[in-house]
């Protein structure tokens, strides 16, 4: 058990709440909105 590993799963799972916060914000501004995507 690497600890290689278990930190990646662990960045993932902060990693997946924080850009849904930032996505939250970005959808309501059209200048960001086609830069995201």
């Amino acid at each position: 058990m690497p600890p290689s590993g278990t930190t990646a799963g662990t960045v993932s799972d902060v990693y997946r709440p924080a850009a849904l916060r930032l996505r939250g914000p970005t959808l309501f501004e059209p200048v960001e909105d086609p830069q995201a995507g």
